[in-house]
């Protein structure tokens, strides 16, 4: 039997747990408990995140579409459902690799949050982006009890002397605590070092159900009448096809490119007229974006000439020249030489 049969052999399962971050730009840890129910194979997530504060959300999905709601704010975001089959994939990976231990097929990690996210960015998603991807090296470490539970450990660390790592001077280790029965995850710690910075993770069940009743209508979800709807997928809109891009958008950026990179694709965000532009050379990818200047303010860094305009260059978390003019910032990231980024850059000038 397999771990995708063995997983939705279950009828249903619920835990309670709660996650912790430290290491963000205000050196306080975040704390909040999450409560969740699947049914596994439909695609059914119930997930409610309160953090210290009292500040509480909801996810919910049917296997079709995904709706969170953050109570504080009134909104409600409408996406599409994620795949129910990542997480067990990523759990075929590094069960995969620990009965291999050859390395020639690395596994995926578990993002450092295993559940529910708002939909909007943080200081996090530089943890988020690292555990997603592949690792180098994959160890078995016994058993550990979880929540009066029997959980195999497994043990994973990514360095930048990978082919895998997304930053110059980063590492990534991440452990894995997978109920024996049924391979749910009921703990995930992470760290991640980026440059001189360390994140850490930790979420960790602290009760489980495996044969909970769940009512069919907990995942029907009517958002309230007083809360604003958000639908991401109506706002933004990917090309592919670069003709159809330079027809859709004017005064399309055009940057310089080194030789051997090539375009990807462009996601327009058709609320703000921004656009960001995607290449690579199919090992690395390179970034360029614009946006309105009154958005986020552009990374602290070292400050950096383009001809007429004062930039700024950052490694954290990734490297990046970033400037504004004429009402708009402007961005260039990617695992480049920063003489090759600021050459894009000085070659974008106010496009």
């Amino acid at each position: 039997e397999t771990i995708a049969e063995t997983h939705e052999s279950l009828e249903a399962y619920s835990f309670e747990g709660r996650y912790t971050v430290s290491g963000l730009e205000d050196e306080s840890p975040v704390r909040a408990v999450m409560t969740t129910i699947v049914r596994p194979g439909t695609g059914e997530v119930y997930e409610e995140i309160v953090n210290e504060s009292g500040t509480r959300s909801i996810s919910v999905s049917n296997g079709t579409t995904r709706w969170v709601y953050t109570e504080s704010q009134q909104t409600v975001t409408r996406l599409p459902a994620p795949e129910s089959q990542r997480h067990l994939a990523v759990v075929d990976d590094l069960v995969r690799a620990v009965k291999n231990a050859s390395g020639t097929d690395p596994p995926r990690l578990f993002p450092a949050f295993p559940g529910a996210t708002s939909g909007q960015e943080s200081d996090t998603d530089a943890v988020t982006t690292v555990g997603d991807s592949t690792m180098a090296a994959v160890s078995y470490e016994g058993t550990e009890t979880v929540a009066g539970r029997e959980t195999h450990v497994i043990a994973a660390e990514q360095s930048d002397q990978s082919d895998a790592s997304l930053v110059e001077d980063s590492q990534f280790e991440q452990s894995i605590y997978l109920d024996t029965e049924w391979y749910v995850p009921l703990k995930v710690e992470s760290v991640a070092r980026t440059g001189e910075r360390t994140y850490r993770t930790e979420y960790v069940v602290e009760s489980v159900n495996f044969d909970p009743e769940v009512e069919p209508e907990l995942f029907e979800f009517e958002p309230p009448e007083s809360a604003t709807v958000v639908d991401p997928t109506e706002r933004f809109e990917t090309i592919e096809d670069r003709p159809a891009l330079e027809a859709t958008v004017s005064e399309l950026p055009d940057p310089q490119l080194p030789d051997g990179v090539s375009f990807e694709q462009a996601t327009v965000d058709r609320e703000t007229d921004g656009i960001t532009l995607a290449y690579t050379d199919d090992q690395r990818q390179l970034v360029v974006s614009r946006s309105p200047a009154d958005g986020p303010e552009p990374p602290d860094g070292e400050p950096v000439e383009l001809d007429e305009q004062t930039g700024y260059y950052s490694e954290d978390p990734a490297p990046t020249v970033a400037w504004t003019c004429d009402g708009d910032r402007y961005d260039v990231v990617g695992e480049f030489d920063r003489d090759q980024l600021e050459q894009i850059a000085v070659s974008l000038a106010c496009s």
